[in-house]
């Protein structure tokens, strides 16, 4: 991963600001006497501290200069602070960039307190482990030194992201990387001016920068194909190539979805067939919140014994349910986390049985009789047709079969 924490300005960045402090402003004007700004210079009071608002481009001395702050600050908490919003996609980002470990804080110029209002408001400010801002009584506020309280505990390399000069200098002055976002208060001739080592056209376009692009590999077929061996030898070969490899299974692949397999393939349990469908479906939710979303994000290369195409052909075909039925039950559970490829393991119902007879215990499902077997068997023959699965002819020897899977592997990665 590139950045451990990213830290970022508030107006202008994460909230659309500008209807609460103009109109506040507006309001300050109107109370105190003050010639309105040109329309064509309102803008220029989105990013700096309010002191330095009023004293540089209204020209006010100290004196007037904090009167003015109090009045605007009058307005801004009878209301004008939670006149903001997100700008578009920055919630969304925020979760996937939380969600693939990174430490997210805000160094703002904005009063402390009126910053964590306005994030609580909007939904943000549980995304944030610290936020560094001044208090009400700071006439001026030094960029640099909130960029350097944000930074204070980091683990990794850090980066600003801002769309004010303000925030890329704090950054320089730190040594750090900046990003300035051009769908904030900011505008290229600005960004051109203070050197930032990226430009944003909008918030989703920090998610490549910040994550890795991960790739999800399902690995299916019936029992005895001989997936599960293959899997451990597919992540040995991609670590050895570099790949930051996760291996996990389904059912299971953390403590809530291990419990329910038990349930699931335990011999003495009876269930009925909607029943088993929507255990599988509960611990596949779990599974790709847990695990699976997370490491996509961290840019890990996912090998998952079992997936959703075991739920159509186990669950579909092997109980009768119907593969409509089965994806409706895991639409919600799935979230969209869907497999880049799906490797199938196929093996004729006979060899299947041979080799998992060798077994000394059989689960649930593997004692379920030869005509589910049957079933399932033309569920993933079905399955096998279908766009992006490559079918494996898993009758070959492990050697054959390994060097099958590196040739296709080698190629699609």
């Amino acid at each position: 991963m590139r950045y451990s924490t990213v830290i970022f300005d508030l107006d202008g960045t994460l909230l659309d600001t500008s209807p609460g402090i103009l109109s506040c402003f507006a309001k300050a004007e109107e109370e105190l006497g003050l010639p309105p700004l040109p329309p064509e210079e309102r803008k220029w009071v989105l990013g700096p501290t309010l002191f330095d608002s009023f004293t540089i481009k209204y020209g006010l001395d100290a004196a007037r200069a904090q009167e003015a702050v109090d009045c605007y600050r009058k307005h801004y908490a009878a209301g004008g602070v939670l006149n903001c919003k997100p700008f578009p996609g920055i919630e969304a980002l925020l979760a996937d960039l939380q969600a693939g470990g990174l430490c997210l804080r805000v160094a703002t110029s904005k009063a402390g307190p009126f910053a964590r209002q306005a994030l609580e408001h909007t939904g943000l400010l549980r995304f944030f482990d610290k936020i560094c801002a001044p208090d009400l009584h700071n006439k001026k506020s030094n960029k640099a030194e909130l960029v350097r309280q944000a930074m204070e505990g980091s683990e990794g390399p850090c980066l600003m992201v801002g769309d004010r000069r303000f925030d890329i200098e704090g950054a320089h002055a730190q040594g750090i990387d900046s990003a300035f976002a051009l769908y904030g208060f900011g505008d290229e001739w600005e960004a051109a001016a203070c050197r930032p080592s990226y430009l944003l056209h909008s918030a989703d376009e920090l998610r490549p920068l910040l994550l890795g692009k991960g790739c999800f590999l399902c690995f299916e077929g019936g029992d005895g194909s001989g997936k599960t061996t293959q899997i451990h030898r597919v992540k040995a070969y991609l670590e050895q190539k570099g790949y930051a490899v996760r291996l996990t299974r389904e059912p299971g692949g953390t403590p809530v979805s291990e419990a329910v397999r038990g349930i699931l393939l335990d011999p003495n349990q009876s269930m009925d067939p909607l029943t088993e469908a929507y255990l599988y479906a509960a611990a596949r939710a779990e599974h790709v919140r847990r695990v699976l979303r997370p490491a996509l994000l961290r840019g890990e290369v996912v090998l998952c014994d079992r997936y959703l195409d075991s739920s159509i052909a186990y669950q579909g075909y092997g109980r009768g349910l119907g593969e409509e039925t089965v994806r409706a039950v895991n639409a919600l559970a799935v979230d969209g986390c869907l497999p880049d490829k799906h490797y199938l393991f196929l093996l004729d119902d006979e060899e299947a049985e041979r080799r998992a007879s060798r077994r000394s215990q059989r689960d649930r499902l593997e004692l379920a009789g030869e005509a589910f077997r049957a079933r399932v068997g033309e569920g993933y023959r079905a399955l096998a047709k279908e766009e992006g699965v490559c079918a494996v002819p898993a009758a070959g020897s492990e050697e054959e079969v390994f060097a099958f899977l590196r040739k296709d592997l080698d190629r699609f990665l």
